[in-house]
């Protein structure tokens, strides 16, 4: 039998060394295991042949059968480490080796074995410690495994559970039997078992997402035969996303949204990738749990655009399958569905379009992250400056950091290329860029004497979600050498008020001691609750109020506005001054700060050092 078993792992060996399908470690995996299982069988063999043999030097008995002791803990564990997704498998590699530890250091006391005088093979009173080793590795083996077909929601176990007997029987009988020596045939048959599973079970799964595949999903739509729902998702507009961002970003996008489909429906179906950018669920639930996990999905979406600002919009649609009815037809209604609720959302990409198609004249079809990489490399991005009065003195007593976008001799809209970064998910490199032009800028001036101001910089929501955000600001005032109060830091209301994640990295840069500044306040939820929910220093009351100054309801918000942000502790500017009578009025109510075209228009870096100098 030995010789067969040796063939038998010899096979499993190549075939795993061959295996397109698996991925390196799985192939790894596999053919390790082979070998060391060959190992045993060739050692179990020995000792065997061996046993009783009294010619053959006792040193030379102890060496192979604890060698055999040794190497058997490690065939579940280096199988396990082929199917693993953690970094668990230390922890088992670790355990085993403390075992063969154990094992070696009580050979002299006979602990976990020893020979009679006649050379007979007999088990010491640690035997037990050999079994829990192995007993370990088993358990490990099999928790990776429901692990692993849990993840990808493989749904037939019966398979793996045939296995898993088959190897508890094969322990069984090495304890209850160790004269018959057919259990590392067993093993080796359990091998080849669990090979020929997991290579069945990966031609099933999708290499870039992790979910089953298409062809899994027709198999598993034609073994439908009792009510469910097929529910279609298509992304949209995926093609634009390879072609601005690159096949990473791509690749990227749409894990992401498997992730979501995944985190959402997977508890209540099966889920597939079944097309470039195109994936199912075959859902079992009601109808209203589908609705409630349709809201969940779009809302899980959204919070992950904050971190990934490129991930696309996903259309889906539903129908449901009864008995009789033919399953391909359901599927044409579903994808109907799918494409119904694309048109309805047909306005708002065809308004992001119009956004990339107006930069895509400046950047024609390059890359929009290496346009915008090349073009803060060759110093085409200017830092502008537009300056703050206080309202009583009319000294200057700030300024607000503008970027603009000078390429080939001429200044690009800034309406024309920051929404569109903003969206491409590349603005918060625009936004460092910036601060770090600013930092710089700020030290240099003080060096040479001037009495500097402090000049804010808008951050979006993305650079607030960038991991460490908080840290990396921080990094770059203090490589200027400039204090944290020079550089305060603006965001919008929108950003202030729907994201956690941008309140607890502004809260880190306010403890830092950085002063933030609400940029904007008025244009989107006019609710003065929503200064409360952060540490803001100061208020810029947006320009579209500002604009009605003069008409009573408009001049008794301002006063409200002002009263209630002073009355908390913050100051409150101005923008978009740009008349006389809009700033009297604004000084009269006692405003602190105005800033606009009517007391300066933003000022290239030059020509602000000028007003630095003057003041």
């Amino acid at each position: 039998m030995s010789a067969a078993d040796l063939i038998l792992l010899l096979f499993v060996a190549l075939l795993s060394h061959n295996n397109s399908i698996l991925n390196f470690r799985q192939r790894l995996g596999f053919v390790v295991g082979a070998l060391i299982t060959m190992g045993v069988v060739v050692l179990e063999w020995f000792t065997y042949l061996l046993d009783g043999a009294q010619t053959v030097p006792i040193a030379v008995m102890y060496a192979i059968n604890a060698a055999y002791f040794c190497l058997n803990g490690f065939v579940p564990v280096v199988l396990a480490i082929s199917i693993s997704t953690d970094k668990l498998y230390k922890a088992g590699v670790a355990f085993e080796c403390i075992v063969s530890a154990v094992i070696i250091v009580s050979l002299p006391f006979r602990g976990m074995f020893y020979f009679t005088e006649n050379m007979v093979y007999q088990r010491g009173s640690l035997y037990w410690v050999y079994i829990a080793g192995f007993l370990v590795g088993v358990i490990y083996l099999l928790y990776e495994a429901f692990c692993m077909i849990t993840m990808f929601q493989n749904k037939n176990k019966a398979s793996l559970i045939v296995i898993i007997c088959c190897l508890m029987g094969a322990m069984a009988l090495n304890f209850i039997l160790p004269s018959v020596h057919l259990s590392w045939t067993c093993i080796s048959i359990v091998i080849v078992m669990f090979y020929g599973y997991y290579n069945e079970f990966w031609q099933q799964i999708d290499v870039l997402t992790g979910m089953l595949s298409q062809s899994s999903f027709i198999r598993k739509t034609e073994q439908i035969k009792s009510e469910v729902t097929i529910i279609l998702f298509d992304v949209d507009d995926f093609k634009q996303i390879n072609d601005d961002f690159g096949h990473a970003i791509g690749d990227r996008a749409l894990m992401e949204v498997a992730g979501c489909i995944s985190a959402v429906y997977g508890e209540y179906g099966t889920c597939f990738r079944t097309g470039g950018d195109e994936f199912s669920v075959i859902y079992r639930g009601t109808e209203e749990k589908e609705k409630q996990l349709g809201k969940e999905f779009c809302a899980l979406l959204t919070e992950r655009r904050e971190k990934f600002p490129q991930l696309p919009y996903v259309s889906f649609g539903s129908a449901k399958f009864k008995n009789g009815n033919d399953v391909k037809y359901t599927i044409v209604e579903a994808d109907a569905s799918m494409y119904l609720h694309k048109d309805r959302r047909k306005n708002n990409r065809t308004e992001e379009n119009t956004l990339y198609a107006e930069l895509r004249e400046y950047v024609g079809s390059a890359p929009l992250d290496k346009s915008i990489t090349e073009a803060i490399s060759r110093g085409e991005f200017e830092v502008w400056y537009q300056p703050k009065y206080d309202a009583k003195t009319l000294k200057l007593m700030g300024a607000e950091a503008l970027v603009r976008w000078r390429k080939d001799d001429k200044l690009v809209p800034p309406g024309a290329f920051i929404a569109a970064f903003e969206r491409a998910g590349f603005i918060h490199v625009l936004d460092a860029y910036v601060f770090k032009t600013v930092c710089a800028s700020q030290a240099k001036w003080e060096e040479d004497g001037l009495r500097i101001v402090p000049v804010s910089v808008n951050l979006s929501r993305i650079s607030l979600c960038q991991n460490k955000a908080a840290e990396n600001y921080v990094s770059m005032a203090d490589g200027a050498g400039i204090e944290y109060s020079m550089v305060p830091i603006e965001i919008t209301e929108t950003a202030a008020v729907n994201s956690a994640l941008v309140k607890k990295m502004a809260d880190e840069l306010v403890e830092k001691g950085f002063a933030l500044h609400m940029d904007d306040f008025g244009s989107g939820y006019s609710s003065l609750a929503s200064l409360g929910r952060m540490k803001f220093d100061t208020v810029k009351v947006d320009k579209t109020i500002i604009d009605f100054i003069g008409k009573p309801n408009t001049d008794n918000l301002l006063r409200h506005i002002i009263q209630f942000a002073q009355e908390s502790g913050m100051k409150v500017v101005a923008e978009g001054v740009e008349k006389k009578y809009q700033a009297e009025f604004l000084k009269s109510i006692g405003c602190d700060g105005l800033q606009g075209y009517y007391f300066s228009k933003p000022l290239p870096s030059e020509e602000y050092h000028k007003l630095l100098m003057e003041n």
